[in-house]
């Protein structure tokens, strides 16, 4: 290699300047310039000045006509001592530059591997588990994320938590869409059962005589109002209404009075299913009604579930009461502020007649 110049040497130091890495042969690098700098402000001519550059030129062509002659070995030992210090700057400044490649380069290998691993594992939980993941991976319910160990960078694991949070929001989503065609397609089905059983009762009542039709009809009105009434209850998650039973634990002393149990759960589901079921309802939404109505007995029937939904029915019934607790404190205060700023207009208006037209407005009503 050449040796550096010195306007290469000044690049070289104003660009390490401004990117920030600087390592200790660069430091020297730059203190050189700086003491060359220094000397040329000493000496007190601008590098650009035409008297300093002929005497550089003169003295140069002297220095290079006599000194060889005289002494050539130390001539060529101090050119081979220069250009090797130049050489020296130049492959540290490479050196460095190779060291950050390598660890970019690394970095996005790990990132890679880390990528490729966690597909691998999002694959595994869709089939059940795979092997070596324990069947647990993220959103399948298993044990905590495991993260690759090793002597990693401080980037990598920033880079690491995106890769989590968007493969996260991703299987978020993908739930929520498998979610919403399920309902889509239970949905689906259920309609057409509905138009199957329709088309089936018309089939019927055409072979029915006038007072038979008439009496199908008013039955099937009175099915289709039970099965309204399950299937709102049911959409709302109130099992017990589901059932016709109402909850209401007043508890007096060590007495709980108008307490659902198990039996009670039972009883009801008997004589509900007998209604709503498919074979003896005519609506066409009789078959959800049958299962909406299984659902909340096996819901109510367990003791642990039962007391479950009890706990969270009431604290919902805690929040809602304090909700209109705030609402009517509001709109009380709203009211007060409206009628005491309606009272100020009054007596600013009236001024001294306020009292006798109060008086005879009170006597008046």
């Amino acid at each position: 290699r050449r040796p550096m110049a010195s306007s290469e040497l000044s690049l070289a130091c104003d660009t390490m300047t401004r990117t920030g890495s600087r390592s200790i042969r660069q430091r020297r690098l730059c203190r050189r310039r700086r003491k060359i700098a220094a000397g040329r402000r000493w000496v007190g001519l601008s590098p650009s000045s035409p008297m300093l550059g002929n005497a550089f030129l003169v003295a140069l062509l002297v220095f290079v006509v006599v000194c060889p002659s005289r002494e050539p070995h130390l001539w060529a030992s101090a050119t081979e001592d220069i250009a090797d210090d130049d050489d020296d700057f130049l492959a540290e400044i490479l050196a460095e530059e190779a060291r950050v490649e390598e660890e970019h380069a690394r970095l996005e290998a790990e990132a890679r591997e880390f990528e490729a691993m966690k597909a691998r594992e999002f694959s595994g939980d869709k089939g059940g588990g795979g092997p070596g993941m324990g069947g647990g991976g993220m959103g399948g319910g298993g044990g905590p994320r495991m993260r690759p160990q090793g002597n990693m960078p401080k980037g990598a694991n920033v880079k690491f938590d995106s890769v989590e949070d968007e493969l996260r929001k991703k299987e978020e989503a993908a739930k929520a869409k498998n979610i919403a065609e399920e309902e889509a397609r239970a949905a689906k089905e259920a309609e057409k059962r509905r138009e199957e059983r329709e088309r089936k009762f018309q089939a019927d009542l055409a072979k029915m005589d006038a007072e038979q039709k008439k009496k199908a009809q008013k039955q099937k009105k009175r099915d289709a109002a039970i099965v309204r009434r399950i299937l709102k209850a049911s959409g709302a998650e109130r099992h017990y209404a589901v059932l016709g039973l109402r909850n209401w634990d007043i508890k007096v002393g060590p007495l709980h009075l108008f307490h659902v149990n198990a039996r009670d759960v039972k009883r009801a589901y008997r004589n509900l299913a007998r209604t709503v079921h498919p074979d003896k309802n005519r609506d066409g939404r009789a078959e959800e009604a049958f299962h909406a109505v299984e659902n909340s007995a096996a819901l109510l029937g367990d003791d642990e579930k039962r007391k479950e939904y009890d706990r969270k029915r009431k604290a919902a019934a805690r929040r809602r009461r304090k909700e209109a607790a705030r609402v009517v404190s509001d709109s009380v205060e709203v009211g007060w502020k409206g009628a005491s700023s309606v009272w100020i207009v009054v007596k600013r208006v009236l001024g001294p007649f306020k009292t006798p037209i109060l008086v005879l407005g009170s006597v008046i009503i």
